[in-house]
C-alpha cells in the first residue's frame, strides 16, 4: 500500500487505538504460567514478563499471530528460564517473536520449534530478538535452540553461549528462507550452525564466532530420510548464503557436507585448529542425493599459525571439489610464509601477503593489504559492522577502504533495501541518530548510529524515518 505523505503525516497527528491486548507474566501475577498466557494470547498481543527465574518445561502448540500482528513475548530486565529438559517446545505456530529472554541449563535441548511432523503446514514467521542461549547441561547431540521444520525466521542479535560438547548451538533440518544475523556464538561441540534435511535460502551474515566448534557452520550434513523438509530433496542443504562473518578459532570455519549453491563471500577466518575448511558427503545415494559441489568460496581471508593441517582442506570422497568457484580469497600463514593450501586453482587467489589485520579482528586499518583487492560481488552489500562495502572491496569480513563523497545532503545520498524483515540503511553522510515511525505515529525504534550505515530488524511495513545528521531527513518507505 502506497501512502502520499499528506495522508501519512494525518496519520500520524491522530490519536490511535488499537485492538490488541498487552498482558504481564509474573509469580504473583493472576497469569503466573507461560501455557496459561499463551491460551491468552491472540494475534497483535503482547506478553511482558517480570524479571524472575521461571522453570522450563513449557510446551505449547497453534500459538498463531497473523502477518503483520505477530505475538510478542518480551522479558522485562533480566528473565530466565532454566532447566527442565526443554526449557520451551512450540509446535505448529505462527508470527511469534521472542525478545530478551535467556534460556539456561537444560537437560536435553534449550528450545525446540518444530511443525508436529506436519511436512505440508511448517511453523513459520517465528523471531528470537536480543535472546541468550547458554549452558546446556546435556553432553550428547542436543542443541541450544532446535528448528525443524521452520520458514521464515529471524535469528538477531543472539548470544549462544556453552553449547554440549556433541550438539549444535543452531540446529536446522528441513528449514527454509531464515536469516541469521549479528549474533554472537561462543564454545560449541559440533557446531555453531547447522543447516540440514533439505535445509535452503538460509542467510547466515554478521555472526561472530569464537571456539565455534568442530565445524563453526555445518553447510548441510548426514539427515535419516524420514526428516527431510521436502521430503525428496536430493541435496542436505542448497542456497545457503554466508557472508560477512568472523571465526576465530574452533577446527574449521565450515564444511560444505552434501551441499550444492552455497555462497561464502566476504569472511575473516583467524586460526583454525585443523582446517581451513572442508568439503565432504555423508549421504551417499547415487539414485537421489547430488554429489557436493557448485558452491563458492570469493573475498575471504584465512589468516592461520602452525596449527593447520599439512593438508588444510579437507577433500572427501564422492565429492565434486573441481566445481567450486574458489577465487580472489587472500591465505596467510603467519608461521610459514611458503604455505599453500591444497585448492584446484590456487592461482586465483592472493598467497603468502601480510594482510595487517589488526588484533580485534572487527576493524580494518586503511594501509591493510586487503583493501580494494576484492572481486566485485552483488552482495554482501554490508560488511560485519554494517558498513557499505566500496567498488572495489576490500577481502575479508570487513570494509577498511574510505570513500571520498561530497558534504551535501540530498536525497539521493540515502538507500535502503529490505533482505525479509531486515532493513539496511547506506548513506553518503555520516547518520548520528535513527527514528523510527509507524502508520500511525507511534514511535518503534530510536538508535544511535553515529556511521554511514546501519542494519535494523523491521518488519516489512509502510514506515516514516527521520535521518539526524548534520541535517535531518524525512524518508518514507514501504
Amino acid at each position: 500500500m502506497k501512502l502520499n505523505m499528506k495522508t501519512f503525516i494525518l496519520l500520524l497527528i491522530i490519536n490511535y487505538f488499537t485492538f490488541s491486548e498487552t498482558l504481564e507474566l509474573c509469580k504473583t501475577c493472576e497469569i503466573n504460567s507461560f501455557n496459561q498466557a499463551f491460551n491468552l494470547l491472540s494475534a497483535g498481543d503482547t506478553l511482558f514478563i517480570k524479571e524472575d527465574v521461571y522453570q522450563g518445561g513449557i510446551s505449547f502448540s497453534n500459538l498463531k499471530g497473523k502477518e503483520n500482528e505477530f505475538i510478542h513475548v518480551i522479558g522485562k530486565d533480566n528473565v530466565i528460564i532454566e532447566g527442565g529438559n526443554t526449557a520451551m517446545q512450540l509446535s505448529d505456530c505462527e508470527y511469534v517473536e521472542f525478545k530478551n529472554i535467556v534460556f539456561q541449563r537444560q537437560n536435553l535441548n534449550g528450545v525446540n520449534i518444530d511443525d508436529a511432523g506436519t511436512f505440508e503446514s511448517p511453523t513459520h514467521h517465528i523471531n528470537f530478538i536480543d535472546c541468550t542461549f547458554r549452558d546446556i547441561i546435556a553432553t550428547g547431540n542436543n542443541d541450544l535452540l532446535k528448528l525443524s521444520g521452520l520458514d521464515t525466521f529471524l535469528i538477531y542479535n543472539c548470544k549462544f553461549e556453552n553449547g554440549s560438547p556433541e550438539g549444535s548451538a543452531v540446529d536446522m533440518v528441513g528449514c527454509h528462507s531464515g536469516t541469521i544475523s549479528q549474533n554472537f556464538f561462543e564454545n560449541h561441540g559440533s557446531n555453531s550452525i547447522q543447516c540440514k534435511g533439505g535445509t535452503s535460502e538460509i542467510l547466515i551474515e554478521k555472526n561472530y564466532f569464537l571456539n565455534g566448534g568442530a565445524r563453526a557452520i555445518n553447510l548441510g550434513g548426514s539427515t535419516g530420510l524420514a526428516f527431510f523438509r521436502p521430503q525428496d530433496a536430493n541435496y542436505e542443504a542448497s542456497n545457503l548464503m554466508v557472508y560477512s562473518n568472523i571465526f576465530v578459532g574452533g577446527e574449521t570455519p565450515f564444511a560444505f557436507v552434501g551441499s550444492e549453491g552455497v555462497e561464502v563471500f566476504n569472511n575473516s577466518i583467524i586460526n583454525p585448529t585443523k582446517w581451513i575448511f572442508r568439503i565432504l558427503q555423508e549421504t551417499v545415494d547415487e539414485d537421489r542425493f547430488i554429489e557436493c559441489g557448485d558452491n563458492s568460496l570469493i573475498n575471504n581471508l584465512f589468516y592461520v599459525n602452525s596449527n593447520i593441517s599439512f593438508t588444510p582442506v579437507n577433500i572427501g570422497s564422492n565429492t565434486r571439489p573441481e566445481t567450486f568457484d574458489i577465487s580472489d580469497n587472500l591465505f596467510y600463514n603467519t608461521d610459514n610464509q611458503n604455505w599453500k593450501p591444497n585448492l584446484i586453482d590456487i592461482n586465483s587467489n592472493y598467497l603468502n601477503i601480510n594482510p595487517m589485520i589488526n588484533q580485534d579482528y572487527t576493524s580494518l586499518d586503511t594501509s591493510s593489504s586487503l583493501v580494494s583487492k576484492g572481486q566485485y560481488l552483488e552482495n554482501p552489500k554490508y560488511d560485519f559492522n554494517s558498513k557499505a562495502f566500496l567498488n572495489p572491496r576490500s577481502i575479508g569480513a570487513i570494509e577498511g577502504g574510505v570513500e571520498l563523497v561530497s558534504s551535501v545532503y540530498n536525497k539521493s545520498d540515502i538507500e535502503y533495501m529490505w533482505n525479509g524483515d531486515f532493513i539496511n540503511f547506506s548513506s553518503k553522510v555520516i547518520i548520528s541518530e535513527i527514528y523510527i515511525y509507524d502508520l500511525l505515529g507511534k514511535q518503534v525504534l530510536n538508535k544511535k548510529v553515529n556511521a554511514k550505515g546501519c542494519g535494523i530488524y523491521l518488519i516489512r511495513n509502510n514506515y516514516l524515518i527521520i535521518l539526524k545528521g548534520k541535517n535531518t531527513f524525512n524518508l518514507l518507505i514501504n
